[in-house]
């Protein structure tokens, strides 16, 4: 496993099953400026999840992103299944959940 090294903008965390099995569950903390403010403080912190499963032939990615101003997170989910032939990731996309917002304040 390569280990990339961590920036101010980006910090990942990994957590590694060490029993018989080969699962893992990658977390990724990342903060994403806005493109278009040019403003210090980031308005969205990007939290992306990646659980691998024991023989690996499929796998998925949830990605949260929570935006600091309206105080919403905003959640994607897409499962991938590994392919024999190796093709494309569009081919390889099975199933994609639409993105969901959640209001954390009232």
């Amino acid at each position: 496993m390569h280990d990339q090294i961590s920036t101010p903008k980006r910090d990942r965390f990994h957590a590694t099953d060490l029993t018989r099995s080969s699962n893992r569950f990658h977390t990724i903390a990342q903060q994403i400026p806005h493109q278009l403010h040019n403003s210090e403080r980031p308005d969205f912190i990007n939290i992306s999840n990646r659980f691998h499963t024991k023989t690996n032939s499929s796998h998925q990615h949830i990605t949260t992103r929570f935006h600091e101003k309206t105080s919403r997170f905003h959640t994607k989910a897409n499962r991938f299944q590994k392919q024999i032939s190796r093709p494309k990731l569009e081919n390889s996309k099975i199933s994609r959940i639409t993105e969901t917002r959640f209001l954390t304040r009232k």
